[in-house]
């Protein structure tokens, strides 16, 4: 059946969606809903447990469960066939979908359902069980006792369910708890917690009676009265395009089995479906009218027609205080990563250190300035020079960010250019290693310098019409203020992250190696290292124009967070594990290094393997083959700015394996360039724990962002593509 019979796509709703700060809020609250309380699977229990246990556990949570066990000394679980039904029931008048017919005819139909057309289904909610089939109530139980016990009620209701697949269940909520047992066949619920109230779209219906006209046809009979409001999307197949807000819905499926019995609590959403000739037994019990459940209806009055917006952001307002997380985020986090990493990446300097190293200076040395100034020169004359443009994804505001395409040619060029330095000045090397410390020390000044620049810009004049909410000065300067700011006509986070950072990183590990055999002599782990890094390094620019299309470019802005991470951070902590091995030469054999090599040249292939797989199914629109086959994907609609927007998720190829693949890949390589330094205490593996520790927050804060951006197609992939980054275990 469908919910929305009789309406029109020119109906206005009766909740529109939310905007603005209240859209903001909300979404907020179905965040953290799921984050804080809600499952995503309805949980099973094997056992019931106790009156007081069920009540503190799920009743006062307002959370579903599966139970087992319920109905298990119930006879009807054997009982109730229909040889036994029609023997006891046979000639008693029934109510059936509308209509009033023998119990006995409505049990052929449904052993023979093409002999009559329509929908047959048992479903008539006035304790029909009590009233209507008093017969056969000795087979299951008037009540659950111990459900009654755990609320100190007996229900309001015990209804009698059957029917057949036919019959379907429109989305809708109860104010009352329930118990739905299944005695024989199964049910598929789909269900949304009260939380999601804001997303479930809604269309005012004149009220109206179905009556059979002939046997399977019906006509509608308006009747009097106000208009009735009632969902107009189907959980099933639901219409995105027509009401985009139920894309930030989160459905939970579930299917009760016979001798299962689903604890559905109030007021939560549900779309019901049933196997053929399904029998089921419900017990519902009055909601208890509280705080929590006064709570519920607040959202959805926040969209209806005649409330002003003031009250609206008043509401908002007591509704959402700053918790724990949010001073965590905003006051207590920003603060201590900024003191703990700048001081961090000194610190590493220093225990890279020998004894001919040069004494680090508060401000730097006149060499380590005139180093970085030459590499940040070098940095925005690749982004100066004349050649083929990029344009990334366009943001929410508008804005498509402008990039240069000429990563590998500035790599390659960038390398050969340092050679030939040391050849005219070969003890360049050591001198670079020596002054180490003072060239970090120039490299967080100069970062810390440029994220107060680009705070006061994103503040004073932005380069975009982006509106953001004033958050606290200190988590400003971290998070940054723009996506996409420019300077001196380039784009800073491609200056930052691809120019400077990952070229630092490149000419260092060269440098040290370079260092270190003039130091102790040839090194082939120390080469094996250094190459690793230069394979990977070359990955990136042979592909950088792919990484203006990843999660670091599009959401990330331009700030402490990333803006000094590759100024100063890359710099210090990438090139680590090289720039340790000079002062402590590697004790890796010969047959140990070729072996770390072809697993770090393994761990690179793979990786290039699953960033290929993505960037070529974007290529083709989807129209490919990944490993002999057609893929797989599921097709997402999501609103924008600009409107609606179609895009796919794949689920082929190593991205149908697990979703953050190409990071174990990663971590995989960056423990072969780590492994020269075995033997060498734990330092050498510095870089490997800080990135396992890295990318494993980013695989949460990644999917944070995609399951606000793609909604409940983000929980449909993760069930179709359970594991993030080791198949079978994470």
């Amino acid at each position: 059946m469908d919910a929305c019979s009789g309406g029109t796509g020119e109906q206005e709703l009766f909740n529109p969606p939310p905007e603005g700060k209240i859209k903001e809020a909300l979404l907020k609250l179905s965040t953290e809903a799921k984050e804080l309380y809600l499952n995503s699977q309805v949980p099973i229990l094997d056992a019931v447990p106790s009156p007081l246990e069920f009540y503190r556990e799920w009743v006062a949570a307002n959370k579903p469960v599966i139970l087992r066990g319920v109905t298990q000394h119930w006879p009807a679980l054997t009982k109730w066939t229909p040889d036994y039904l029609r023997a006891r029931l046979g000639e008693k008048d029934v109510s059936v979908a509308e209509r009033q017919m023998k119990f006995g005819k409505f049990l052929d139909i449904m052993e023979n359902p093409d002999s009559q057309p329509g929908i047959f289904y048992v479903q008539k909610q006035n304790s029909n069980f009590t009233e209507e089939f008093s017969e056969i109530m000795s087979d299951a139980a008037p009540e659950i006792p111990w459900f009654s016990e755990a609320l100190g009620k007996s229900p309001d209701a015990v209804n009698f369910w059957m029917g057949d697949e036919r019959a379907v269940t429109s989305m809708h909520k109860d104010h009352y708890e329930n118990i739905y047992c299944v005695i024989s066949g199964y049910k598929d619920f789909i269900l949304l917690p009260p939380t999601d109230a804001p997303w479930v779209p809604y269309r005012a219906y004149k009220p109206a009676t179905y009556r059979e006209t002939a046997p399977g046809t019906f006509t509608i009979e308006p009747s009097p009265g106000e208009e009735v409001p009632w969902i107009c999307i189907d959980p099933v197949a639901p219409d995105i395009v027509s009401y985009p807000q139920y894309m930030h819905a989160s459905p939970v499926q579930c299917r009760v089995r016979a001798g299962e019995a689903l604890f559905l609590p109030s007021l939560w959403y549900h779309h019901v479906r049933q196997s053929h000739g399904c029998v089921a037994v419900n017990f519902w019990y009055d909601m208890e009218y509280d705080v929590s459940s006064l709570s519920f209806p607040l959202t959805p009055s926040l969209l209806t027609p005649g409330v002003t917006c003031h009250r609206r952001e008043e509401n908002i307002t007591r509704v959402f205080s700053m918790g724990p997380y949010d001073i965590l985020r905003y006051y207590v986090g920003p603060p201590l990563i900024i003191l703990g990493a700048t001081a961090g990446v000194q610190l590493l300097a220093w225990l890279g250190t020998d004894d001919t190293s040069y004494p680090c200076q508060v401000m730097g040395n006149a060499s380590a300035w005139v180093t970085v100034g030459a590499v940040l020169l070098w940095a925005f004359a690749s982004l100066w020079v004349p050649g083929k443009e990029f344009y990334g994804p366009r943001t929410s505001f508008g804005y498509t960010p402008k990039y240069k395409a000429n990563g590998m040619q500035f790599f390659l060029v960038s390398i050969v250019t340092y050679l030939v330095l040391v050849l005219v000045f070969p003890h360049l090397p050591i001198h670079l290693y020596r002054n180490f410390s003072n060239i970090i020390v120039t490299c967080n000044l100069l970062a810390l310098l440029l994220c107060v620049f680009l705070l006061v810009k994103g503040k004073m004049w932005p380069d975009s019409a982006e509106v953001m909410e004033p958050k606290p000065l200190l988590y400003e300067f971290y998070r940054g203020m723009e996506l996409h700011p420019r300077i001196l006509g380039v784009d800073v986070k491609q200056l930052t992250n691809c120019r400077f950072g990952l070229l630092a990183w490149e000419l260092l590990v060269v440098n040290f190696f370079l260092a270190g055999w003039e130091k102790h002599g040839f090194s082939l782990a120390h080469l094996v290292s250094t190459a690793l890094q230069t394979v990977y390094l070359a990955k990136f620019y042979w592909w950088e124009t792919g990484y203006f299309n990843t999660l670091d470019i599009i959401l990330d802005r331009a700030g402490y967070y990333i803006c000094w991470g590759c100024l100063a951070f890359v710099p210090s902590l990438y090139t680590f594990t090289s720039y340790y091995l000079v002062a402590n030469p590697p004790v890796m054999n010969t047959f140990e290094s070729i072996a770390t090599f072809l697993l770090g040249i393994l761990a690179i292939s793979l990786n290039y393997r699953v960033d290929w797989e993505k960037e070529h199914f974007k290529a083709t629109n989807g129209r490919c083959k990944l490993w002999g086959k057609p893929a797989t994907y599921i097709e997402t609609i999501r609103e924008t700015g600009e409107g609606i927007q179609h895009s796919k998720l794949l689920t082929a190829g190593f991205w149908g394996v697990a979703r953050h693949l190409n990071y174990t890949f990663e971590l995989l390589l960056a423990l072969s360039w780590c492994l020269p330094g075995l033997g060498r205490g734990i330092l050498p593996f510095t870089y490997f724990i800080f990135l396992t520790i890295l990318l494993v927050h980013r695989v949460f804060r990644d999917e944070e962002k995609c399951a606000a951006k793609y909604g409940f197609f983000w929980d449909t992939y993760c069930s179709r593509v359970p594991y993030r980054m080791l198949p079978g275990a994470f």
